[in-house]
């Protein structure tokens, strides 16, 4: 394979990393202000690092892995959704 296209793969695979970690922390961030009810700091301060802490984490997967991880995220987020629609309407 061609340098151009490592060096590509290598840059899509890790912004691939850093949105999942965000989308990741970002749910997280907002469970716990919503529980805790902490500030602005706090909530940036949660979502950096439980970015950090799935980035290290992800350090090692591949494409595949990564896939199946954000597919498996949004089944469980689809769950807890339709969970919370229908406790809200018995």
């Amino acid at each position: 394979m061609s340098d151009k296209y490592k060096t590509f793969q290598k840059i899509s695979l890790k912004l691939m990393k850093i949105l999942s970690g965000l989308a990741i922390a970002y749910v997280i961030a907002l469970v716990g202000q919503e529980f805790i009810r902490y500030g602005s700091f706090s909530f940036v301060f949660i979502l950096i690092s439980i970015t950090m802490a799935f980035l290290y984490v992800m350090k090692g997967y591949g494409f595949i892995t990564l896939f199946l991880i954000d597919f498996l995220l949004v089944v469980f987020a689809f769950l807890l959704r339709f969970y919370i629609l229908w406790a809200y309407s018995s």
